[in-house]
């Protein structure tokens, strides 16, 4: 997957404005980092490229349904048409 990057400087200086002591916004800044590298996010391309993937298998599997049901009429029909001819 594709990382994304976190900006620990910038989360620092807003916290550090917003009133945390330097040692809380680094403390802070350091766990948010370490859960981000934790966390499996999946992102835009993985999506995309999941969702292309999963549309090829699609397309695989109606094609082959397609071509059971038209082996299942067959022979259904093979079945039915020599009774058929027994009863006219």
């Amino acid at each position: 997957m594709t990382a994304i990057t976190f900006d620990t400087l910038k989360f620092t200086k807003r916290l550090t404005r917003s009133g945390a002591s330097p040692e809380l916004a680094e403390a802070t800044a350091e766990a948010f980092k370490d859960a981000q590298h934790e966390s499996a996010v999946a992102t835009k391309t993985d999506m995309d490229l999941l969702r292309s993937d999963l549309g090829g298998r699609i397309s695989s599997l109606e094609s082959k349904i397609d071509t059971t049901r038209w082996i299942l009429l067959i022979l259904t029909i093979a079945v039915i048409a020599p009774q058929l001819k027994g009863i006219f």
